[in-house]
């Protein structure tokens, strides 16, 4: 099966979107995660 050179493009457009969200989840999910435990209790933001 030989696809064409735009869906072998979007392919690898694609795979390096999917890199960069899970990269990016990582990351946020730190901030998020702190957002959440200053949001619930305020005595965290003073540790």
């Amino acid at each position: 099966m030989t696809m064409p050179s735009s869906l072998r493009e979007l392919a690898a457009v694609c795979g390096q979107l999917a890199i960069l969200l899970v990269e990016e989840a990582k990351t946020r999910s730190d901030l998020v995660r702190e957002l959440f435990l200053g949001g619930n209790q305020t005595d965290m933001s003073a540790v």
